[in-house]
């Protein structure tokens, strides 16, 4: 009681009133790491359901791709958490060397 128990995810196009219902870092995957990085920072320990409408799609195939999605962000969002380069960056206020630093990390 008196906490957050569970955070819906999923993903969509960045308008008013979007509702896209997509696969969770399909369209995002940059925002999905940095909301979870901050959950992490955060101590979240609660539970992620999904908010995504297959309708096109195998829906338990999408539910798998989402399970493998954000457990490969929650693991990727510990280790930049970790990161000296990461804190220093973010000190500096330095948006363009986290970027870069990313973008190697094919993010």
């Amino acid at each position: 009681a008196g906490k957050l128990f569970g955070v819906q995810l999923g993903d969509a196009y960045q308008r008013v009133g979007a509702e896209d219902g997509l696969a969770v870092a399909s369209v995002n995957p940059r925002m999905v790491l940095e909301v979870v990085h901050w959950m992490r920072k955060a101590g979240w320990d609660g539970i992620f359901y999904f908010d995504t409408f297959p309708m096109n799609e195998d829906p338990v195939r999408e539910c798998e791709m989402n399970i493998r999605t954000i457990t490969k962000m929650w693991r990727k969002a510990g280790e930049l958490g970790e990161s000296t380069r990461l804190k220093e960056y973010q000190a500096r206020h330095d948006a363009m060397s986290i970027m870069e630093m990313l973008e190697k990390e094919e993010l």
